[in-house]
């Protein structure tokens, strides 16, 4: 987990450095006071860029009148088990993040330079929950696809490349659709020759978009499964079960067929229009309750109210977190069953770290009422206990977080007063 954050030149923050962090972290000042910017250095040092949708833009984070926010971080981990015994290590890591005004990002771990973003988001997986998290039922699809392939990321080692590979594809295929349907529209005369070199190149690409979109779509299948099963274990547990809300997943394509078969089927409309329709960059994780009239399941923004569709919202972050939870326990599992098959050492690179989990809540207490934050809190005190998550988070008081922070397990948390960008702990 972090201990020690550094931050210059982030928002409000001209220099701060933030010692003695623990599994629990509350900052408390007034609204404008920076508590937003603590929790957004922690994102941007993970992700390089902020959670927030209003304000987050690449410029927008670096202080008026600089050139660039530079964050530090130190991060106590769990590396695998020594060559002795069955324990775990413990480590420290030294995490550097720098990002100019112009979006120019250089990362660091112990000194030294890593080429990929990704990288560091490995190291320090995070999750937010704040006013835009809200958006993930009413905004687009492309906001639910981020958060199922969040999970599969930390769980699928290979799904990083060949979500790569297919966008890429993905682009290819595009770019010829779109030529062949400028020719077609007789913008441009061709002869029989570039029209069979066009279509030869698009059939390579085809099944490039089939093989790799296949792929794409399983790696995410296999976890759905288990968003879904712990979104419903939430649900109960925040006292919301009755809501009758379930999780629905669709590929980006039409059931009992390939995505071979379904680029086929589509190819003239394709050329029409100038684009794929069908493939996982098309997915969408539904929210439903209930059924209309028609016997058709109706979506859950459409018939909730606010204050429903905030629990429901609620729960699927707190989902992905226990998926985290989840997936780490397996990790530290197979380690220890690989460790006791063999009479080797584990090395460095298989062993591998077992992280910890930052949840970023940016004033939540604003958006639930007490009940619902105690049970809030009982779902983090069960996360607490097996050690794989740290908690950051802001109110304007600290009474309002008290229905939380008093379900936590010993009712320890670190609590620190912000003030013009200034952070202390209090006393």
């Amino acid at each position: 987990m972090l201990t020690r954050l550094q931050i210059m030149n982030l928002r409000n923050v001209v220099a701060q450095q933030i010692n003695g962090l623990s599994e629990v972290n509350v900052f408390v000042g007034d609204n404008g006071a920076g508590k937003t910017s603590i929790l957004e250095a922690i994102h941007t040092l993970g992700y390089g860029r902020s959670f927030r949708k209003q304000g987050g833009q690449k410029d927008a984070l670096v202080r008026y009148g600089c050139d660039r926010l530079v964050i530090f971080g130190e991060r106590q981990s769990s590396r695998g088990l020594d060559s002795t015994s069955m324990g775990t290590q413990v480590s420290v890591d030294r995490l550097g993040l720098s990002r100019a005004v112009t979006g120019d990002i250089q990362i660091k771990i112990n000194g030294d330079k890593l080429h990929r973003l990704s990288d560091m988001a490995l190291r320090l997986p995070a999750i937010a929950l704040n006013s835009d998290t809200f958006e993930l039922l009413t905004g687009a699809a492309s906001e639910r696809r981020r958060y199922i392939d969040w999970a599969v990321f930390h769980v699928e080692h290979g799904f990083r490349e060949t979500s790569k590979r297919y966008i890429n594809a993905l682009q290819q295929r595009n770019s010829i659709l779109k030529r062949i349907s400028a020719r077609q529209d007789g913008r441009k005369d061709a002869a029989l020759s570039i029209l069979d070199q066009d279509n030869a190149e698009l059939n390579v690409w085809t099944s490039a978009v089939a093989q790799l979109g296949t792929e794409v779509a399983e790696f995410r299948d296999r976890q759905v499964v288990t968003l879904k099963r712990f979104f419903n274990e939430i649900l109960d547990e925040l006292n919301a079960g009755d809501l009758g809300v379930a999780l629905g997943y669709r590929r980006g394509w039409g059931q009992g067929v390939t995505l071979q078969e379904s680029l086929e089927q589509g190819l003239n409309s394709d050329i029409s229009r100038g684009f794929t329709q069908y493939g996982p960059h098309r997915a969408d994780l539904q929210v439903l309750v209930g059924k209309d009239i028609a016997g058709q399941a109706r979506l859950a923004r459409d018939v909730l109210s606010r204050g429903q569709l905030k629990v429901v919202v609620l729960a699927m972050k707190l989902a992905q977190a226990r998926f985290f939870e989840q997936a780490r326990f397996d990790t530290h599992e197979a380690v220890v069953h690989i460790k006791e098959e063999s009479d080797y050492a584990l090395s460095p690179e298989f062993a591998g770290s077992v992280e910890t989990l930052s949840i970023l809540l940016d004033d939540v207490a604003a958006e639930f009422d007490p009940a619902r934050l105690r049970a809030f809190g009982r779902v983090m005190a069960s996360m607490l206990q097996t050690g794989g998550i740290q908690i950051f988070a802001t109110s304007t008081t600290q009474s309002l977080l008290h229905p939380l922070l008093e379900a936590l397990p010993g009712r320890s948390y670190k609590v620190f007063h912000v003030e013009h960008g200034e952070v202390s702990a209090a006393e």
